[in-house]
């Protein structure tokens, strides 16, 4: 890489860092005012509300926090709910059949057993990627 360019990334590399509120020591060379713009990650977002409610001086203002928290429209237990009916759906959906190459992302070298109507002597569970044994999710409930 040729040298202005170590240094262009080097600069951007310090702007995203303050960005992110972190503190950077660098040479004059690297420094800069700049602040990209970026997102910042919800963890940072749930953190700041918590910030603002312990700095709150009334109730209003602790009010004002607390209702990012729970605005039915987007609000973060409103996007909580979300992740979780999109992961109860994501656990839902491994009880159904699916083709083999796909589950060769889920697990190493594994031994799929695929009913058929023909007996056949019992195969091993397939193993997660730790090694150890998988079981079966129970079937859900008729309704």
């Amino acid at each position: 890489m040729a040298e202005p360019d170590e240094s262009s990334l080097a600069t951007a590399a310090v702007a995203r860092l303050r960005t992110a509120g972190y503190h950077v020591d660098c040479d004059a060379d690297f420094d800069t005012d700049s602040r990209p713009a970026s997102y910042l990650p919800v963890g940072a977002s749930v953190d700041d509300v918590a910030e603002r409610i312990r700095e709150a001086t009334t109730t209003d203002e602790a009010a004002e926090a607390l209702t990012e928290l729970t605005a039915a429209h987007d609000g973060v237990l409103a996007a909580l709910e979300n992740i979780l009916t999109a992961a109860a759906e994501f656990h839902d959906g491994l009880n159904t059949a699916v083709a083999p190459t796909s589950l060769n992302a889920c697990a190493t070298s594994p031994t799929y057993t695929f009913a058929s109507s023909a007996p056949s002597s019992p195969r091993p569970a397939p193993s997660s990627p730790t090694g150890t044994p998988r079981t079966p999710a129970a079937a859900p409930a008729p309704k």
